[in-house]
């Protein structure tokens, strides 16, 4: 008796995080499972069929965990209308994790076979660090999976402290689905496959950027690997390009500038969607490779329109059109979200400007960066008078420069005078700092990010950050 009545709170108790909303022909449930979230869509009518996810690399600030995907996208509403379960885990935290993360998914997928009942094939599908931890799993030799979708894998990554090698010997099909300039590492793979049953498979996505690519395209990809996994016969150098519109633009022009409304906001990797089309660029004059200003109200920023992340340097700001059309705001590495302080349906102008490529460094600028570096290390040490020493010559080195300030106001705040580094954190609010790139305020939020991955994160900073995204 006692046994049950366990069970039966055990069940409420589940419940309470357990949520369920019901679509049309299937139900999408979110839940919370071993430190982590999960969203699953259900059809009505079950196929025996399941395919579980593994998201990207994620900035470890991020405020929240999220197993969102593009559920009303082609790709899923196709699987969903053949009877697939799609499962998706947020994975315990976010960084990088590859380990602790290919046991999320098999809890996912013990969940799910536990509520609905064991499916006869079960397919991964990840994207670049996704497309690693599905490789991973596909080379386990007691596998349970029937094939996997690497998308844009990035297949070098490492955790910190954790070794991972692949074997390169994978127990089940792999397609790799990958962008043409990014061709290098899955041919590596594929160049050392020592396997005897499925050769990896390479599909190339005639397009650039870093997991460009659309439901579309991935969708032929995925049936090519089911059918892989089922008869052993693919087209093994595939190349694929499916165009897809966002539809007519809806810009306003007015002064020279574009006007279009935030359509999402990505919270889990911090980027912004905007009503933009190409042609909205073609009209401005804006091309490929070329900086311009974003802005809202009073507030812009430059900004570089480019095909993918890494056509910047680490922090700062890209643009581009995804494989979907959509069109995004992003930054390297960084969250795009915060900075802009938007939300959907708030409205953001595009304009031509005057803006350079970033200036060449100066012989003073190098050497301010490694005196830099060498403040930096004795904040490691905890020795933050002497990172303070070494911050006050940097700036003495170029007044022209403000973001040595950040530095010192940190230090500052560090060496237990918090009312000096107020000082500091208020006087240059509002300043444009890295040629016109970001405001003081947003290079201050991004140094308490890291500050809090370093241990090194004080009660006080909360005031300052207070401070800043109250008038966000």
């Amino acid at each position: 008796m006692k046994r049950s009545i366990l069970v039966i709170l055990m069940l409420l108790i589940a419940t309470l995080f357990s949520e369920t909303v019901v679509k049309d022909g299937y139900s999408v449930i979110t839940d919370k499972l071993e430190g982590s979230k999960v969203t699953i869509a259900v059809p009505e009518k079950l196929s025996g069929n399941l395919l579980l996810l593994a998201h990207g690399y994620r900035i470890e600030s991020a405020d929240e965990l999220s197993s969102n995907f593009s559920i009303d996208g082609v790709f899923a509403q196709k699987l969903i209308s053949q009877g697939w379960i799609i499962g998706s885990t947020s994975y315990r935290r976010n960084g990088v994790i590859l380990s602790d993360a290919v046991e999320d998914i098999e809890f996912l997928k013990k969940y799910i076979e536990d509520k609905y009942g064991k499916s006869d094939n079960v397919y991964l599908k990840g994207g670049s660090m996704g497309g690693l931890i599905i490789t991973l799993m596909a080379e386990k030799t007691d596998n349970r999976y029937k094939g996997a979708m690497a998308i844009g894998a990035a297949l070098t990554m490492q955790e910190e402290n954790k070794k991972i090698e692949l074997t390169h010997a994978p127990q089940i099909p792999i397609l790799f689905l990958t962008n043409q300039s990014e061709l290098k590492k899955p041919q590596d793979y594929i160049a050392q496959y020592k396997g005897v049953k499925f050769e990896p498979v390479l599909w190339k996505v005639k397009r650039d950027g870093h997991c460009n690519t659309n439901g579309k395209e991935e969708l032929e990809a995925f049936e090519a690997l089911v059918k892989y996994a089922d008869t052993g016969s693919i087209e093994k150098e595939k190349e694929l390009l499916i165009e897809m519109s966002a539809g007519p633009s809806k810009a306003v022009f007015r002064n020279g500038k574009a006007y279009a409304e935030v359509l999402s906001v990505d919270k889990a990797y911090g980027s912004v969607y905007l009503d933009l089309r190409k042609e909205d660029y073609d009209k401005l004059g804006i091309k490929l490779g070329q900086y311009y200003e974003i802005g809202t109200g009073n507030k812009n920023w430059r900004i570089k329109l480019g095909t993918t992340y890494s056509d910047v340097p680490y922090n700062f700001w890209v643009s581009f059109f995804e494989a979907d059309g959509k069109f995004k705001v992003a930054r390297n590495f960084r969250n795009a979200a915060r900075p802009l302080g938007c939300s959907v349906g708030d409205t953001f102008y595009i304009k031509a400007s005057d803006m350079s490529e970033e200036m060449p460094m100066s012989e003073t600028d190098k050497k301010m960066m490694e005196m830099n570096d060498l403040s930096i290390q004795e904040v490691l040490k905890k020795d933050y008078a002497k990172a303070l020493e070494i911050a006050y010559e940097i700036a003495k080195m170029d007044t022209t420069k403000i973001w040595p300030h950040t530095n010192i106001a940190h230090f500052l705040a560090l060496n237990g005078k918090f009312d000096e580094a107020e000082i500091i954190y208020r006087k240059y609010k509002g300043t444009k700092v890295h040629n016109g790139s970001f405001y003081f305020e947003d290079t201050i939020l991004d140094d308490f990010d890291d500050l809090k991955q370093m241990n090194l994160y004080i009660p006080e900073f909360d005031k300052i950050k207070k401070l800043y995204l109250e008038e966000k």
